[in-house]
């Protein structure tokens, strides 16, 4: 589907779906008879369409107690001026996922996402993530599948509540992708200690597990410092193997962040360290302000510097496609960009400008990226 016809297709459901909105809002006749007398109905709303995901409850069954559909798509839109004249744009579907979550058992949770691809013969491309969750008792949650290694605050933050268009590069760079295996959860008071264990390979097909892949693991520790701050130590492992294809060239990653929330204001720190092939060391710095209920500023600074004179790569979306060599030793960003939420993160739009530079060995790079894009969950 071209951006045109995706951006048309948008409008057109917006449209109708406000004027039932407003049809229906003006029956003054819908009301709610409960025990405590008559109250008037909430009027519907677009933001409805996002909360109609569940196809059974029932809280008295013992065996299931929901089932309901879980789904994302990400566009966005871009524009890169790079060096030399060279520049990048267009539309991408940035993530486009379908899938199901089914509790039962009472603390039991199973979830699983598909990625659709709408332009392949399937319509399915591959498992982005099945997880079975169970929560074992008070604080204390055990998760077996294909599932996020959380290291770094960036990466930990599902997709669903990203305050940029696109990650960090130094997350882009170092993160792994998501892992068959099992992890662990515990709070025990101001700290919070998870552990994880995962097979770093999957196949090419489903992204089903392909157990010739070496080990990974993961420890992840939080300290609630006071009322505002959380700060978290992360350790990920990678063994290198050929076959780990869902790990990155980086056998060790350290990550020391925090969360900072505060009058309207979050602020949310990464100090990073990775080796392997080559090593990286980055800070990123993303504070975001809440100006009202529905619009937010958000701003991020990101610094990566490596002793290779190629360990630093450019974004991979983007940055890359505009420069001449996209590999250095020094990089530098800094990102602005608005949220405006029409049903919070169900539905949002997004838009940011990101400055970057790329310096050391034969990179010379010094680009300007613009970005726009709808989210949308349910």
């Amino acid at each position: 589907m071209t951006p045109s016809r995706l951006i048309k297709k948008l409008f057109a459901f917006a449209g109708a779906a406000a004027l039932a909105g407003g049809a229906y809002a003006g029956d003054a006749g819908n009301l709610v008879i409960d025990d405590k007398g008559v109250v008037e109905a909430e009027p519907w709303t677009i933001c409805n369409v996002f909360d109609s995901n569940t196809l059974y409850e029932n809280d008295s069954n013992p065996y299931i107690q929901k089932i309901a559909l879980v789904g994302r798509y990400n566009g966005q839109w871009h524009h890169t001026d790079g060096e030399a004249g060279l520049e990048s744009d267009g539309w991408e579907d940035r993530r486009w996922r379908f899938g199901t979550k089914i509790e039962f058992l009472r603390n039991f949770t199973f979830g699983m996402n598909f990625n659709v691809e709408h332009d392949s013969d399937r319509f399915f491309e591959d498992v982005e993530d099945m997880v079975i969750e169970w929560e074992v008792g008070d604080d204390f949650v055990i998760v077996v599948g294909k599932q996020k290694p959380r290291v770094t605050q960036e990466n930990s933050t599902s997709s669903k509540h990203l305050k940029t268009v696109e990650r960090s590069q130094a997350v882009n760079q170092i993160i792994p992708n998501k892992l068959w295996g099992i992890s662990a959860e515990k709070g025990l008071g101001a700290v919070t200690q998870e552990l994880g264990i995962y097979q770093g390979g999957f196949d090419d097909d489903w992204a089903f597990p392909q157990w010739d892949g070496g080990i990974a693991a993961l420890s992840r520790t939080s300290y609630e410092l006071n009322d505002v701050t959380t700060v978290r130590l992360d350790y990920f492992y990678g063994e290198n193997d050929p076959e780990s294809n869902g790990v990155r060239d980086y056998d060790h990653i350290i990550s020391l962040g925090s969360t900072n929330e505060f009058d309207g204001w979050d602020l949310t720190t990464d100090l990073i360290y990775g080796t392997g092939l080559s090593d990286l060391f980055s800070i990123v710095l993303m504070p975001s302000y809440d100006l009202t209920d529905k619009i937010e500023l958000v701003g991020r600074y990101t610094f990566s510097t490596s002793e290779d004179d190629d360990g630093v790569r450019l974004q991979k979306r983007y940055e890359s496609s505009a420069a001449l060599n996209s590999r250095g030793d020094t990089y530098h960003a800094i990102y602005g960009g608005i949220t405006y939420r029409i049903c919070g993160d169900k539905l949002k739009l997004m838009t940011g400008v990101e400055y970057s530079t790329l310096s050391g060995g034969d990179a010379d790079y010094d680009g300007l990226t613009y970005f726009a894009g709808v989210r949308t969950q349910f």
